[in-house]
Formats: C-alpha cells, structure tokens, sequence
C-alpha cells in the first residue's frame, strides 16, 4: 500500500511512503504544514484518512500537522476492501447480450435528499454476455445495464408509435429493491435483457438558420421522494442533435422536462411534455431569439469585506445540485452587482455564500428563504441580498445513546422546505462528536443528524421523508445556542 500527504485531497504532494508486512508506514523530514493522508493500492482502491461521504464534486477528510515542534503522530488507517459484482447478461430467450454497458449505481446523498452516482469506471459484456465490476465500495447498489441498438424510421407529421425500439435494458435503477454490498464481498447478479419500448417524438416551430443546429433534451420529472439519478444512461436521457429539423428521436414514455437550445442562443426553453404510446408526440417548442433569464444580484453598501457568492438552484428539480457560476461580484463603491445568466427559464432557489451571514434574499417582496423566484423568458430581475452582524451560530455534540457519535453527518435547511429543499449545509461533527455552524442569519432552522456509516450505506432519504426527525431551531441576531443532537433512527440500520 502506498500512502501520500496532499495538500488537497487530491494531489500526491509528498510521498509515497510503503507500508510494511505489518501495515506501518512512516514518514520523516516532512516540511512542516497541515497534510491529507492518502493510501492507494491497485487491489484495495484510494483512501482518505478520516473520509467523510463523497457529495457531488468534493472529497473531504481530517488533517494531520507536520512540525519541529509538533510530536510524531501515530494514525490508525483503516481499509476496507472493495467489492466486485460480476454476472451474466442474457435477452428474453436466455441468450447472451455480448457488448452491452454495465453500470454499478450507488445510492448517495446529497441536496437534500437521495440519488444514485456511477460508482466505478463503465464495464462492457463480452462475446458470452459476462461481465466483471471491481473496486467497488460498500454500499447500497442497483445494476444497470443499457444497450441502443438503433431507431425507428421517420414518419409523417401525423405518424404514431409502433412497437418497441432498439432500447434493451437488463436492470433499470428505478426498479426493484437496492442489491447491499459488503465490504470485500463478491457479488454475482445475473441479468435478463427486456425491450423498452419507446414512441417517435418530432419538434415544431422550429426555425433554423443555414449551418445551424440544436440540441434537443428531455429530463425526466421525478417525484419529490423519489431516488434519482445523476447519471445519464440511468434513466435513459435521451440528447440529439437536429439537423434542419429532419432529425427523429424515440423517447421511451413518461414525464419529462424538455429543453432545446441552439448554437447561436443561450436560451433553453423548458415545457413539461408526456411521452405516449398511443399517439403521436409532437411538441411545439417556440424558440425565438430572446435571451436567456437574467439574474442581476446586487449588496447594499458598506460590505466590501462580505466577498458574497451566488449561486441558484432549479426549484422544479429538487435533486439538481446548486450552481455557482464562474461571475464574481465586482466590487465597487456603492454595490456588489453579480450577473447570472440562468441557463433556461423557471422557478429558482438562491444560495448565498459569504464571510458575513446573509439574511433573507428579496426582489420587490419576496422571501427567497421561503419561497422561489420565477423566471420567463427573457427577463431580468434584480434581486438585493442584505447582511446582518453579529451573525448567529449553533454548536453542540451528536450522541447515540448518550454517548458522542464522532464523524457524524449533520444537515441544516438553510432555505426552503424538507418537501422542497433550496439551500441545505452539510457538515461532520470532530473526533469528539463536537459540532459548530456559523454565519448564520437571524430565522428558523432545522437540523438532522445521522451516522456516517448510514449515509455510505445509501440509508439517508429525502429531508421529507425523515421531517418528523428533524430540530427546530429558532436564532436570534448574533445569538449562539448549544443543541444536542442524537443520530436518527435509520429504518434497516444493521449492527455491522
């Protein structure tokens, strides 16, 4: 095993020291600073000292000090062995599917609520329908297998479903029960090709310029509760690219967000549109050349140190992660103003982040904590965000039966509602089962705390299906309160 301090998480900074026959490692003369452990085997996979869950786009763990004056510290490393799924594909008729893609879907959390992340690199069947995913961690999983065989011909304007396409699927992540892996373990799932059927979608009112083109889209809409995926091919993303409005796409049915932009524009006109079988599905899309939405956010004076950050977060995919676009405020005299192009028009949540506690974002009087913006085509709305000192903060300890839970999870709704989550915080507590939250505005919050070996089991569910479990917490201007947590009760929880 080789083991690396880092800087970052990521980088391999200094290093590699080997562990011996019995585990230990060693390093000497490190310059002095604060260092990441990172341990990396072809076998075992990488590790981070003190990982906590993985959320979308970050890694995190604890951190060691390296000085003169600083004694020697002995850490305890632990590994665990991945686990590998291996299986066989077959169609209907018990024949092997050669070549198809096989995807291991982790269910994680994050946003506010549940979703599944490709958790290893993409396996391929072979010419017998076999196939072999390793390095897989623990964890709840559903197998997935997706092969495109080709589509259906064109049809008239007034064409109409008939039959199945190309799509086969083996296993769909929003069917059946989570497969639980082990660390270490080998698991074989066998699967069993079924033929989707999908239905002919055509586009109208589109109008294309010489050497243009589009890009169409569909996003299925998913329950507020529902596990969904951030990963494409698992649930089926259907994205073409349209040449003069010739092109065809087969969309298997169900709900959808549809969106389509071109090369010219950077607007995407989202409608909500249902895919059927026993009709035809054509869309009419209106696409001009408005601009997209416009989101002018501006400070009042006096916050030059408040270096704020805006982000927004699509109200109407509450499993969408909140964007922070690469604008920075630019500072001057009397204002902050941050620009934001949004990407296609609709309802939006605002994320503020800055050294000084934002209270509730406005434009005109709405309460962007408790509600979202709507935005059309087109528009621009100048939205003004105010800060407060002193801020609040909460600290306090997690426990399980009394006793302090270290490397919890706690999540904190900083806007919107456990149904309809806007801005959640997400934090570990120390070795100690210690805890703090700053920067806070005066309002109401509630708080969840869990263990972390549930969130890695993909045990978490949304905020609206554990509410009952969550603390009320209501802060004053610059007051700091000490709460309690205890971890909540997480249905299947096993003692292992």
């Amino acid at each position: 095993m080789e083991v690396w301090l880092s800087v970052d998480c990521y980088s391999r900074t200094i290093g590699p020291a080997l562990s011996d026959h019995d585990g230990r490692f060693r390093f000497e003369n490190a310059p002095a600073g604060r260092y990441f452990l990172l341990a990396s085997s072809l076998a075992q996979g990488d590790y981070i000292w003190n990982e906590t869950p993985l959320t979308e786009g970050t890694r995190r763990g604890s951190m060691v000090m390296v000085g003169p004056e600083i004694p020697g510290v002995d850490v305890v490393f632990r590994i665990e062995r991945h686990a590998k799924v291996y299986g066989v594909v077959t169609d209907p008729y018990g024949d092997p599917l050669p070549g198809v893609m096989i995807f291991a879907l982790r269910r994680m959390w994050a946003f506010g609520r549940p979703y599944l992340a490709n958790a290893t690199s993409t396996g391929r069947s072979d010419d017998e329908g076999a196939f072999r995913l390793w390095s897989l961690p623990k964890g709840r999983y559903r197998v997935c297998a997706l092969q495109i065989t080709g589509e259906i011909p064109l049809g008239t304007v007034d064409f109409k479903a008939s039959g199945p396409t190309g799509i086969h699927v083996a296993d769909c992540p929003s069917d059946g029960p989570f497969t639980e892996i082990l660390p270490g373990e080998e698991r074989r799932v066998d699967l069993k090709g079924r033929a989707v059927p999908a239905a002919p979608v055509r586009m109208s009112g589109i109008e294309y310029k010489d050497g243009e083109s589009r890009s169409v889209e569909f996003l299925p809409i998913y329950p507020p509760d529902e596990t969904r995926s951030l990963f494409f091919a698992s649930h089926l993303v259907v994205t073409r690219s349209n040449d003069g409005g010739r092109g065809s796409l087969t969309v298997p049915p169900g709900r959808y967000w549809l969106t389509a932009a071109s090369s010219t524009h950077a607007l995407a006109e989202r409608i909500a549109v249902t895919v059927a079988l026993d009709r035809p599905n054509i869309f009419d899309l209106q696409i001009g050349a408005a601009p997209a939405a416009n989101l002018d956010v501006t400070f009042p004076p006096g916050n030059e140190n408040a270096q704020p950050q805006v982000g927004f977060h699509d109200a109407d995919d509450p499993g969408a992660a909140v964007v922070y676009p690469s604008t920075q405020a630019t500072q001057g005299a009397q204002t902050h103003p941050a620009k934001i192009t949004l990407p296609y028009p609709g309802r939006y949540w605002l994320a503020v982040r800055s050294e000084m506690c934002a209270s509730a974002a406005w434009a005109g009087d709405v309460d962007l904590l408790k509600q979202p913006l709507t935005f059309k085509t087109g528009q621009a709305i100048v939205v003004h965000v105010r800060f407060e000192k002193p801020c609040a903060s909460i600290h306090g300890r997690i426990t399980a039966g009394g006793v302090a839970v270290p490397r919890a999870r706690l999540a904190i709704l900083v806007s919107g509602s456990p149904k309809n989550p806007g801005d959640v915080f997400v934090d570990s507590t120390d070795d100690d089962g210690k805890y703090i939250i700053t920067g806070l505005a005066a309002g109401d919050y509630r708080l969840w705390a869990w263990k972390q070996e549930d969130e890695e089991s993909g045990r978490i569910g949304s905020l609206g299906e554990i509410a009952r479990q969550g603390h009320r917490v209501r802060l004053k201007r610059g007051e700091t309160k000490d709460v309690d947590l205890r971890v909540m009760k997480i249905k299947g929880r096993s003692g292992k």
